[in-house]
């Protein structure tokens, strides 16, 4: 009997102190959700704004160089409207909004005297509004001392916070940072067909196939680099500036003027001119002039020989090679039925053929005299791409182009190693006749 009360008072103390730890981690629990509670309650009573970005219709924005701006939400993104609408950085505008979400490291509070603050001369100002009616002020101080954080004060006359710079870096921008200073804005690389620069440096103009292969049209006709036109193209259409001016007069003839036109036969055009140590560029129908880095003025006036193909001839179905030197030494090769060269040195050959080589230049009035004519081709067609030397440099003439082109210091290495290889062997066979017929067809194959 004895045993069974112990037993009933053991059960009974275990009840009572797992209880205990029951009540004790509940109210654990409370008091940890109660701080959070707190915490998140004084994180909202910290905010720099009540009102939520997505709630803002318009903006009204001073940058420290007493520049205002209005901004109006519109479909498309932020939009200037006012003093007069102007093509907007709709990403920098959208940046303004960012504060609003930020909270204060501590409250300063009212201030009678703005000076030591940095806010008798803002370095910003920004005032949202709703639809509703509802607005706010934002007015960006200065930094404090031996701090990264700044001073901003919450409304007109209201209280001073002390907020992380980083934070506040938005503010900081200029009026002009959010201006659209894109060359071409609105315009995709992917939508033109034919790209025009016009300038003292001669023109360059390209045109794109229906198949998308561009091609120069001026100041010669000929193939256009498969990535480096595109490339090009690009680079133009992506063109950014730096700030903005008052635009000068132009002049009657500017130093570049880049036209840009799509498939439905709409076309713009920017020109760009040097005023003093400034570079400018002008957009149609605008006042003010875009400041552009020198290098946007260089990568827009290329060298159309940067452009043109490098590869001296299309495609790759090369099964017959036939090298005649000026001395009679005659070679030829043909691939074997598993479509490998008789010796492999015959591959630095066919990559001379059909591999980009360094670099384009204007061909000369005459063909220098070659070391060698290699024939290239298959069972059906065949052309003759004379190469010389001049120096240590080899070029070749591709056939049907006004451009010679160099080739590369490895494509050097490799010939010149192939060529003495190949007067090692004994005897020298004669290079397969090729046909006026057939070289005119594939003349006029590589020509279209």
């Amino acid at each position: 009997m004895k045993g069974e009360n112990a037993m009933s008072s053991g059960w009974r103390l275990n009840l009572i102190l797992l209880a205990v730890v029951v009540v004790g981690f509940g109210v654990l629990l409370g008091l940890q959700r109660h701080e959070e509670g707190e915490k998140r309650a004084d994180e909202r009573s910290r905010a720099l704004s009540a009102l939520k970005p997505e709630q803002i219709a318009s903006m009204s924005f001073t940058d420290r160089e007493g520049t205002q701006l209005t901004l109006t939400r519109q479909q498309s993104g932020w939009a200037i409207t006012a003093p007069k609408p102007l093509r907007t950085d709709a990403d920098s505008a959208a940046r303004l909004l960012e504060p609003l979400e930020k909270r204060y490291a501590r409250l300063v509070g009212k201030v009678e005297d703005l000076a030591p603050f940095g806010l008798d001369k803002p370095s910003a100002k920004l005032t949202v509004s709703t639809k509703e009616g509802q607005s706010e002020t934002l007015i960006l101080g200065g930094v404090a001392p031996v701090s990264s954080k700044r001073y901003v004060q919450l409304g007109e006359g209201g209280d001073v916070a002390l907020v992380a710079a980083a934070d506040l870096s938005a503010l900081v921008q200029t009026a002009d940072d959010l201006r659209d200073k894109r060359l071409f804005p609105a315009w995709r690389s992917d939508d033109v067909t034919r790209i025009a620069v016009f300038g003292k440096q001669g023109d360059v103009v390209m045109v794109k196939s229906d198949k998308g292969e561009w091609a120069l049209q001026s100041p010669y006709k000929d193939r256009a680099s498969l990535n480096r036109a595109p490339i090009w193209v690009n680079t133009v259409t992506n063109s950014v500036g730096m700030s903005f001016v008052p635009a000068p007069p132009p002049p009657e003839n500017p130093e570049w003027r880049a036209e840009l036109t799509n498939a439905k036969g709409d076309s713009v055009a920017v020109s760009g001119w040097q005023v003093g140590d400034k570079l400018l560029a002008l957009r149609p129908g605008e006042d003010d002039a875009i400041v552009i880095p020198e290098y946007v003025a260089e990568d827009i006036q290329r060298d159309p020989l940067s452009l043109s193909a490098l590869r001296p001839l299309l495609g790759n179905n090369v099964t017959q090679l036939a090298l005649a030197f000026v001395n009679n030494e005659n070679y030829r090769a043909e691939r074997n039925d598993k479509g490998q060269w008789e010796r492999p040195l015959w591959k630095s050959f066919e990559e001379l053929a059909t591999r980009e080589a360094f670099s384009a230049v204007k061909a000369g009035a005459e063909l220098p005299d070659p070391w060698f004519v290699m024939t290239v081709g298959n069972a059906e067609t065949a052309q003759a791409i004379p190469v010389w030397k001049q120096g240590e440099a080899i070029y070749l003439a591709p056939p049907q182009r006004p451009v010679w082109l160099k080739a590369s210091p490895l494509q050097v290495e490799e010939i010149n190693k192939a060529v003495a290889a190949l007067r090692k062997q004994d005897g020298a066979a004669k290079p397969t006749p090729v046909s006026t017929e057939s070289a005119s067809n594939a003349d006029d194959a590589q020509a279209r």
